[in-house]
């Protein structure tokens, strides 16, 4: 584990978010899963994230230091930058680990949620409309377009025709690194089942 400040940089305009983490990797991996998905919370990084493409970003350390070093550096490595090579939305380094509501302002959020309807409360949607959000929603992360997907559509097809010759669903797992599990849910077509032989 890692601690320390880290940019996410573009390699054709040098323009960079700036960070730190106590947990590096899991960081990386956070904001990499939250572009992937179109919902991180820097809209100025996604849009851009968006445009370019992964391949145009990469992530790098900047300096590892002491987790409770790290906003005092971070904002020195920010500072080192002028506003307009930053994908970053606040100047200043700021984190909310530890910090805990007071009593009052738990209180003070309550009350403003309080009578305020779901949006959805209420509404009622159509066959038509659930199945197309169904369907929707299936389609996005389908196979290698997943972000969590260890295997390819090439992997799959490998292991569909492997099954068929009667290779064990334990060699594969062992060959893929994958669980037994995935095996045999591909034998099933309950995973990776647009994948036809």
């Amino acid at each position: 584990m890692t601690s320390g400040i880290y940019q996410i940089r573009h390699l054709f305009n040098d323009k960079r978010y700036i960070g730190s983490s106590m947990n590096i990797s899991k960081r990386w991996s956070t904001h990499k899963r939250q572009l992937a998905r179109d919902i991180h919370i820097n809209r100025h990084l996604q849009r851009a994230w968006r445009k370019d493409g992964e391949d145009s970003f990469v992530f790098e350390i900047v300096e590892e230091c002491e987790s409770m070093d790290c906003l005092e550096r971070e904002q020195s490595v920010i500072d080192k930058h002028s506003w307009d090579q930053l994908y970053n939305i606040n100047p200043k380094a700021e984190s909310r680990l530890g910090s805990k509501h007071s009593s009052e302002s738990k209180l003070k959020m309550s009350r403003a949620k309080r009578g305020r309807a779901s949006a959805f409360k209420g509404v009622t949607h159509s066959k038509e409309a659930k199945e197309k959000m169904r369907q929707a929603k299936k389609d996005i992360y389908k196979g290698d377009s997943h972000p969590y997907s260890k295997l390819t559509t090439k992997d799959v097809l490998i292991i569909k025709r492997a099954l068929r010759v009667g290779i064990s669903p334990t060699k594969l797992a062992i060959r893929f690194q994958i669980g037994r599990g995935t095996i045999y849910h591909i034998r099933k077509e309950r995973q990776w089942s647009h994948v036809k032989l």
